[in-house]
């Protein structure tokens, strides 16, 4: 018995993982999933933010763990003494360091003017330090961790010696828990969004089906929006991973309806399988 429910599970999983390579060429998808299929698409959608998340998290595993030591040492040597007592940088007061990591595309940014983030020309990934909080930048996603917190409310005081053995302990502690927090933190967000964007193109789909003359229930409108906006996600996901510094924005859309088109126009043509 226990056999054949693994043997089920690996099976489903299989299948939901499938969608992420089917979709870009696999035109049986519209016969089997959108019109056979059942529910609102939420497998290929779960599969598409369990990749994304993936990608996000091994990205940044890679982009901390090419900061050397001896790039701590060198961004230390160039910073005052530190001070931080009740969870704010008394010294240096309206201060401003930035350094770029130019092959990984990451930067360090040291800022006590108590002013908005300057993330404006800075890569999309890397380390902001404000008067009262470190603050990491992932792909315009933004995690604020004050100091208090940080430093369970202790005082300290950071010199030339024990800045570079504290910057090392941030970037390993960054490298080893910051992933795994991203992957399982970015899921219900992700998927929450990628929801919310299959609505906007289900209710596209109506003009869509006007012109291919093609009959579909919401529940398949639906469907047919999950395998329409798996593409640009997955390539940007990839792009992100493979540190490339594109992303497919406004030309995303324009290809998320081609391929709801192109789904639509095989359609007729689409043979029904057993994937769902």
């Amino acid at each position: 018995m226990y056999t054949f429910v693994t043997r089920d599970v690996a099976k489903t999983g299989a299948q939901m993982f499938s969608f992420l390579y089917r979709v870009f060429y696999d035109r049986t998808l519209f016969g089997s999933f959108v019109k056979n299929g059942k529910g609102y698409g939420l497998k290929p959608l779960f599969a598409l933010t369990l990749f994304v998340a993936f990608c996000l998290s091994v990205r940044i595993f890679l982009i901390f763990s090419a900061v050397t030591p001896r790039l701590v040492a060198k961004i230390a040597e160039q910073l005052p003494e530190i001070v931080i007592e009740k969870g704010k940088i008394v010294s240096p007061k309206e201060y401003e360091y930035s350094y770029v990591f130019s092959n990984q595309n990451v930067f360090f940014v040291f800022d006590t003017t108590e002013e908005p983030l300057k993330l404006k020309n800075l890569p999309p990934n890397g380390i902001y330090i404000t008067s009262d909080a470190l603050v990491s930048v992932n792909a315009d996603k933004i995690r604020r961790i004050p100091f208090v917190q940080l430093l369970n409310g202790k005082n300290l005081i950071l010199n030339q010696t024990n800045m570079r053995q504290w910057g090392n302990e941030m970037v390993s502690l960054f490298r080893f828990l910051g992933p795994p927090l991203l992957f399982f933190f970015s899921i219900p967000g992700a998927f929450s969004l990628y929801f919310l964007v299959c609505v906007c193109y289900a209710v596209i789909s109506y003009l869509m089906t006007h012109i291919t003359g093609e009959n579909l229930s919401w529940d398949q409108r639906m469907r047919l929006a999950a395998l329409s906006v798996m593409p640009i996600y997955i390539l940007n996901a990839a792009g992100f991973l493979l540190g490339c510094s594109f992303q497919l924005g406004r030309i995303g859309i324009f290809i998320t309806l081609i391929y709801m088109f192109c789904f639509l126009k095989d359609g007729d043509n689409a043979a029904p399988s057993a994937a769902r």
